[in-house]
């Protein structure tokens, strides 16, 4: 089940497409509060009720409880592939518990560590509607952050 587990966490493209969206040479500050938000979220929603968490962002997304169990999915129901899924079904509830436990921990890490609540990143998506319309603003935005 552990093997399935980690398979399904192999499989998941969304925390490694944000690592490597942010290793590009262009400056990508504007996207980064939009990004951010949308990483907690999707780990939030594997085991997490989807009508808790669909649009919340920024300040709500943070005040968000992730330790109130109704809010949790059942078991059986939690998006973690069908692999581990059906694996669940098998293994006692302390071992089911420690897997929900590493999903929730992990989902508050990110909460309380990623710059959700951040204003001046939330401010800074609206460079994100210039990109590409002007070539001096992407140079002032690229010394900008290099400096």
């Amino acid at each position: 089940m552990y093997l399935n587990f980690v398979a399904y966490l192999a499989s998941c493209v969304t925390p490694f497409e944000f690592l490597l969206m942010f290793q590009s040479c262009q400056p990508l500050v504007h996207v980064l509060y939009h990004k951010a938000n949308e990483l907690v979220r999707q780990c939030m929603l594997t085991s997490i009720k989807p009508e808790f968490v669909p649009d919340k962002e920024g300040r709500d997304l943070y005040a968000f409880t992730c330790e109130d169990s109704k809010n949790w999915l059942d078991n059986g129901k939690m998006a973690v592939g069908r692999g581990t899924n059906r694996a669940l079904k098998s293994v006692t509830e302390s071992k089911q518990r420690e897997i929900r436990l590493a999903i929730k921990t992990t989902a508050i890490y990110l909460q309380q560590h990623f710059r959700i609540t951040n204003p001046i990143l939330r401010d800074l998506q609206c460079l994100r509607q210039l990109q590409g319309k002007n070539h001096l603003v992407e140079q002032q935005l690229h010394d900008c952050v290099n400096n």
